[in-house]
């Protein structure tokens, strides 16, 4: 991958890779995370400017709760980002799973640099694109349906988007 782009005439290379944080991080969320890299590795050894970015989808709805914690049942429904580090040592839920999970890294010399999306989300980095989508909503899941034919269920627009509410914050 890394001969293939690095032909081009760019000046710099953006390698990345990125996980929802829905518990314990384990060794089979790496695969892309290896992938991007070891291509930015390769990018960097030809010469080539490259970052290594790593979106941390915190701002996925939480949908179940981990058996060793049942008390979190209460946040289903929440973003990520809203829900609290059971330890209390972190700002969220995701931050306490992800400190383990970037420890890890380190040892393994992968560096990326993190972008949170529920900070993307809250300053509107999105709102372009999500308004292009919300327009175009019936030619989205036309596609949608058009490249998964064998799948059972029709895949309908109210699963396009994910709503909070300002009050209750489901």
């Amino acid at each position: 991958l890394a001969d293939q782009v690095s032909d081009r005439t760019k000046s710099s290379y953006i390698c990345s890779s990125g996980v929802s944080v829905s518990g314990v991080l384990h060794v089979g969320k790496l695969r892309d995370i290896f992938i991007a890299d070891l291509v930015n590795k390769a990018l960097t050894l030809r010469d080539r400017k490259s970052n290594l970015l790593y979106f941390i989808d915190d701002f996925d709805r939480f949908k179940k709760a981990p058996k060793d914690l049942p008390s979190y049942r209460s946040f289903i429904g929440h973003p990520y980002s809203a829900i609290p580090d059971p330890c209390g040592r972190h700002t969220s839920f995701v931050r306490h799973y992800l400190e383990g999970f970037l420890n890890a890294l380190a040892t393994l010399e992968i560096k990326p640099r993190l972008i949170y999306e529920s900070d993307r989300y809250a300053n509107d980095f999105y709102s372009k694109e999500v308004k292009t989508i919300f327009d175009n909503r019936d030619k989205v899941v036309e596609i949608v349906n058009k490249i998964r034919p064998n799948s059972e269920k029709k895949f309908e627009a109210s699963r396009l988007f994910v709503v909070y509410c300002f009050e209750c914050g489901k």
